[in-house]
């Protein structure tokens, strides 16, 4: 089977075959298809299926057969080493995972540390070898990404990433992003794609691949309402990644969490930010609630 679906703004072309001894191989292909986008349509297709190994086939994603449960986990946990270090390839299979990120070595080691600390556990033993590609300094972005990140890393004191014409920023907090961003859109005229990260937020924060909103400009600026979700989220001291995006918002809990009290207490937050800021859907461990 193959279905057209949307990804990052590009058309994606799905090859689902017949499931074959409990195995499933499914086959992204599109122009322009970078890792992000195949992470998200790869776990919006893994989270819906039950009882099979899947593996997965893309230009810049390479995920040999996995259990289900543990190939949503180890999406989930891929996602969110994205949102702060954009992966540019990513290949893991029975002898551990390759990849490498936009950035220098730290950049690289810092999204390995990620990935060890996660409170899967899967990768806590596992042979990983990322390596940081630089391209050209800040020129993939063009004239535009580069005035903007030289003056962000005059004016707030920050090394600046670039990748696939989107601009990286990290903070010392994410209770800084709603100041940060503000000052930022005032000298974006071009409303370049800014995402701001804070490695060390707990709850970790990190912007959906899809998200458009982080194309700043004074007139739209969405962080410090996501800032506000994320604060929300942080009271309930139940979870481990905030995810937000343009029309919705989603959280993983901690390990910690698993009961089904701390799932319903997390559910009513999140069902009063969506009721509050108009969104569409909310998400809660993998589940998904549409509006």
């Amino acid at each position: 089977m193959a279905r057209d679906v949307g990804a990052t703004g590009e058309s994606v072309t799905v090859r689902i075959p017949p499931v074959a001894d409990g195995r499933l191989n499914v086959t992204l292909q599109g122009d322009g298809l970078r890792a992000s986008g195949a992470l998200d349509v790869s776990q919006a297709i893994v989270q819906h299926l039950k009882d099979v190994s899947v593996s997965i086939e893309t230009q810049h994603l390479s995920l040999s057969s996995t259990p289900q449960p543990k190939a949503l986990q180890v999406l989930a946990d891929l996602r969110a080493v994205d949102a702060a270090h954009p992966f540019g390839t990513i290949v893991l299979d029975d002898k551990g995972l390759v990849a490498t990120v936009a950035g220098d070595v730290g950049a690289a080691d810092g999204a390995e540390r990620m990935l060890r600390e996660s409170s899967s556990g899967i990768w806590a033993d596992m042979q990983i070898a990322i390596g940081g590609d630089t391209g050209s300094d800040h020129t993939d972005a063009g004239a535009a990404g580069l005035e903007l990140a030289e003056w962000i890393e005059s004016e707030l004191g920050v090394p600046v990433s670039t990748n696939r014409g989107s601009l990286t920023v990290p903070l010392d907090s994410v209770e800084s992003f709603t100041a940060a961003s503000q000052a930022i859109a005032e000298h974006n005229p071009e409303r370049l794609r800014v995402v701001l990260v804070n490695k060390e937020a707990k709850p970790r924060f990190r912007v959906g691949s899809r998200a458009v909103n982080t194309a700043l400009s004074p007139e739209e600026n969405a962080y410090p309402q996501w800032v506000q979700w994320w604060q929300e989220f942080e009271k309930t001291e139940l979870v481990e990644v905030v995810e937000v995006s343009d029309d919705g918002v989603a959280v993983w809990l901690t390990s910690d969490a698993s009961d089904q009290g701390s799932v319903d207490k997390a559910e009513r937050v999140a069902a009063r930010i969506a009721d509050e800021y108009g969104l569409a859907w909310y998400e809660v461990n993998n589940r998904r609630t549409e509006l």
